[in-house]
């Protein structure tokens, strides 16, 4: 807290109060974006549920960003641009798709805990890297 209260001390109330207001509303427009994307009946099987793939991919997408903007402080390295970030995002949302069914296919749909079950995706990645 007191490195807010710095922060809050020599920064203008306006920069102050669309870093606090400002990042919770991008994360609840993408939460909202999300969750308007119709899920169809788990019954039905992996091969019918294409909503639950397309908010895969995009919790890839989201999961690669949050990796790729983070990994010059992990691995001592220069940061990526933002083609190579693009890159790093649209390759994370489509393994976790093609793993995901893959995962459904040979086990079982629906996945349990499918986000501690692919994060091992992302590790590997990183550690791979």
């Amino acid at each position: 807290m007191l490195a807010f209260e710095e922060y809050t001390r020599n920064t203008s109330v306006d920069r102050v109060l669309l870093v606090v207001i400002g990042a919770p509303l991008v994360i609840i427009a993408l939460l909202l974006g999300q969750e308007s994307i119709p899920l169809q009946d788990p019954a039905e099987g992996w091969k019918n549920n294409v909503g639950f793939w397309i908010r895969a991919g995009l919790l890839g997408a989201g999961v690669g960003y949050a990796a790729a903007i983070q990994i010059g402080f992990w691995l001592d390295a220069p940061p990526f641009s933002l083609k190579q970030i693009t890159c790093y995002c649209a390759f994370m949302s489509v393994i976790y798709v093609v793993v995901g069914m893959v995962t459904a296919e040979l086990w079982v749909f629906p996945i349990p805990f499918f986000m501690f079950t692919l994060t091992t995706i992302t590790t590997s990645d990183i550690v791979a890297t």
